[in-house]
């Protein structure tokens, strides 16, 4: 095995320090989110919380002034920094990827849902760029 590998096996253990400790201040959450009829808005919505551990450190974009200047980002979006490979190896379950016209889903942060904006890859984590979800 190599550094990656090893780093890999405990990644979960290094990221969940903040859990251990109670030092996570927000609570992230995967929401599932399926429709009675054949597409959202369509009938009745069933939601399935699932909380995200360990739990991701979160930067928010709210007070940053350099945003505008981007482009890229909107005042308030969210950064979910070092999610781990170990517990979401799979780049579909972090983009929130769904085959299913009648399933939404989304990440939320307390009691805000989110839209995954873009997701970006490194050797033993993810981190998602989310933005709040209108209305």
């Amino acid at each position: 095995m190599g550094l990656i590998a090893d780093l890999t096996a405990v990644a979960d253990d290094i990221l969940g320090v903040r859990d251990t400790i109670g030092a996570a201040i927000h609570n992230v959450y995967f929401v599932t989110r399926t429709w009675s009829g054949s597409e959202p808005g369509d009938g009745t919505a069933t939601d399935v919380v699932t909380q995200m551990l360990p739990t991701p450190a979160i930067i928010d974009l709210a007070h940053n002034f350099k945003v505008s200047e981007v482009g890229r980002y909107k005042q308030g979006d969210l950064i979910l920094k070092n999610i781990s490979k170990e517990s979401y190896p799979d780049h579909d379950t972090v983009r929130l990827k769904s085959t299913d016209s009648a399933v939404e889903k989304f990440y939320r942060v307390d009691s805000e849902l989110y839209n995954v904006i873009h997701v970006k890859e490194s050797y033993i984590t993810w981190d998602v760029h989310i933005r709040r979800v209108a209305g």
